[in-house]
C-alpha cells in the first residue's frame, strides 16, 4: 500500500533497522543493497534506502509515500511534506542534533554578530546559512560543502556550519560553535496528497503508532509487586503510572498483585518506600512498547 524511503548511510540506517527490528516489522534487503520489503508488514509494498537528503523532496514529488529523514533536510530542501512524527533518535544518540555555525578555536569571532559582511562560509546546509545569518543582517558567501566541513574549514575557510551531535569532531579539529543555525531530529514525513486518501492517511498513522511506541517503551519497564490490601490505598497513591496501576486480588485475600509502567531510572528509588509500606516480591518486566491511545 504504501511506498517508503528510508535513511541510508552511517549509523541513521542502523537505528532505523533497529526501530523496525523492536517494532516488529521484518526489513528484507531482497539481496540488494537499496530495495527492500516488508513480508510480515502489508501497509508498507515495497522500500528503498536512500540518502537522507534526497528524501523530502522523493516524498513531495510523490516517488515515494512516505519516507524517514532528518527535519534538517526537510527544512533545507524546502520540500512540502507533512511531518507526521518525531522519532526520538538521531545519527548516533537518541538525542537531537544541532546545526552549528563555527570557527576555529583562536578566532577572535564568538557569535554569528562577529561574523564581517563578505565572510565566505562553508555550509552543509547553504539555504538555512543564508537565512539564518540575514537574521543577523550579515551579507556572507555561502559555499556548498558535500559533507565533513570541520575538516575542510581550518584549511581554506575562516567559518563553516554543520550537523554536530557531540561536539566531538569540532573538539578533534580546534573548532568552536559560535551559533545554532538549526535544532534536527529524526522524523516520519508524507506526501500530503497521500493523505488525502482515508485508507492511506489510518495506515501512514498506524505506522506512527508503532513506531512512536517502540520509542516510548525505551527506558520504561513494567514493575510488579505484591502488597497487602491495609497499604494499597498508599502504595498505589505513591506509585506513577500511565493512567493507573493494575491490582489484581491474590488467594488468601491478605495481598494484591500491583504492576504500574514507569521509567527504569525511577525504579530504585521507590524501593525503599515501599519496603518500609510492606509491599514484597518485586519483579520488573521489559516492555517493547507503549500506545496510549489511538
Amino acid at each position: 500500500m504504501l511506498k517508503i524511503a528510508l535513511p541510508a548511510g552511517k549509523s541513521l540506517e542502523a537505528r532505523t533497522s533497529e526501530l523496525f527490528t523492536e517494532a516488529r516489522i521484518t526489513i528484507d534487503r531482497k539481496g540488494s543493497m537499496h530495495e527492500v520489503a516488508f513480508p510480515d508488514y502489508p501497509s508498507l509494498s515495497a522500500g528503498y534506502f536512500l540518502k537522507p537528503r534526497r528524501i523530502p523532496l522523493l516524498v513531495e514529488e510523490g516517488d515515494f509515500d512516505i519516507g524517514i529523514t532528518g527535519v534538517d533536510f526537510v527544512l533545507e530542501s524546502g520540500a512540502d511534506v507533512e511531518i507526521c512524527a518525531e522519532l526520538s533518535y538521531s545519527r548516533s544518540t537518541g538525542d537531537s542534533t544541532l546545526g552549528v555555525l563555527f570557527a576555529q578555536e583562536d578566532d577572535t569571532a564568538d557569535s554569528p554578530s562577529d561574523v564581517p559582511d563578505g565572510s565566505i562560509i562553508l555550509s552543509e546546509y547553504p539555504n538555512l546559512t543564508r537565512k539564518f545569518l540575514e537574521g543577523y543582517g550579515k551579507r556572507v558567501v555561502v559555499v556548498e560543502s558535500p559533507g565533513s566541513a570541520e575538516a575542510e574549514v581550518p584549511l581554506k575557510y575562516r567559518f563553516g556550519v554543520a550537523l554536530s551531535e557531540t561536539g566531538k569532531s569540532l573538539r578533534e579539529n580546534r573548532l568552536k560553535p559560535i551559533g545554532t543555525v538549526f535544532k534536527s531530529s529524526t522524523v516520519l514525513i508524507a506526501n500530503k496528497e497521500v493523505l488525502t486518501a482515508p485508507v492511506a492517511a489510518k495506515a501512514v498513522h498506524v505506522l506512527k503508532l508503532i513506531l512512536c511506541g517502540v520509542l516510548e517503551a525505551r527506558g520504561r519497564t513494567m514493575f510488579t509487586m505484591n502488597v497487602p490490601t491495609e497499604v494499597l490505598a498508599e502504595v498505589l497513591r505513591i506509585l506513577p503510572s500511565l493512567r493507573s496501576p493494575t491490582v489484581a486480588p491474590l488467594a488468601g485475600g491478605q495481598f494484591a498483585s500491583v504492576s504500574t509502567v514507569m521509567r527504569m531510572n525511577e525504579v530504585n528509588g521507590f524501593i525503599p518506600s515501599l519496603l518500609e509500606l510492606g509491599a514484597e516480591g518485586f519483579v520488573t518486566t521489559p516492555i517493547s512498547s507503549v500506545i496510549q491511545s489511538w
